[in-house]
């Protein structure tokens, strides 16, 4: 009777994976045509996820119930990225007991570079424009970067990166250089280091160009912002 009780949740748990990971929290037009097409194709994708869900679930020898649908939304990456640069023709040539790794047959050239949108920039805006108040010398974004002029003729910059995939930027990368020394300090500042839950991580979900934050209110921002101001006033003490 418990189970079947669990099981009843299994409807929100659907709503849920299709607003938050497939999009569905937000349309894309406002004509009817427009709008039944999004709802219907982005429920038929959940279909296709579930049923990949299942054979993965068959291929580990686990209950469905124990594989995570957002876990094997997110290994689609990875198995694209094999199945592109590696000789792999089947979703079962793919371990999907190691997903970070990869039995090439031959070698694998370089990941391709890949860089936050306009919209998951204007998110990060917020918070760099925040360290930016605290330290003095902020010049502000150019490009995908922000960027500090420091006395001593040191540059700080700070750059969005992810850990995972490229649709989850999680960490702010910093490094500080002159033009004598080069780069001679360097400081991340991973967002789960800052969750107030070690399951919920806090990242900018960036998909097809739409962003928002996911685990928000898990992420003491303002840590964050207090560590990146301390470590450029260090680059100030030490000028």
């Amino acid at each position: 009777m418990a189970a079947l009780y669990h099981q009843r949740w299994r409807i929100e748990d659907a709503f849920n994976v299709v607003k938050r990971l497939l999009g569905l929290a937000y349309f894309w037009t406002s004509s009817s045509y427009g709008l039944q097409l999004q709802i219907w194709t982005t429920w038929l994708l959940y279909a296709v996820l579930v049923d990949l869900t299942d054979a993965v679930a068959e291929r580990l020898d686990r209950l469905f119930v124990d594989i995570s649908l957002e876990m094997v939304y997110r290994g689609l990456y990875y198995f694209g990225q094999a199945l592109r640069r590696v000789d792999i023709r089947r979703v079962s040539d793919y371990n999907p007991s190691h997903p970070w790794e990869v039995t090439a047959r031959r070698k694998m050239s370089p990941a391709p570079l890949y860089y936050p949108s306009f919209d998951a920039l204007r998110l990060a805006d917020r918070m760099l424009d925040e360290i930016g108040r605290r330290a003095p010398g902020y010049i502000g974004r150019v490009g995908i970067a922000w960027y500090w002029r420091l006395p001593g003729g040191i540059m700080a910059v700070i750059t969005l990166d992810h850990t995972v995939t490229p649709e989850r930027w999680d960490v702010l990368r910093a490094q500080a250089s002159t033009p004598r020394a080069g780069i001679f300090s360097t400081a991340d500042f991973p967002f789960a280091a800052y969750a107030t839950s070690p399951t919920t991580p806090p990242f900018i979900h960036d998909m097809q160009g739409r962003a928002e934050w996911s685990n928000r209110l898990y992420f003491q921002m303002g840590n964050l912002i207090e560590d990146a101001a301390n470590w450029l006033g260090m680059l100030h003490a030490v000028a």
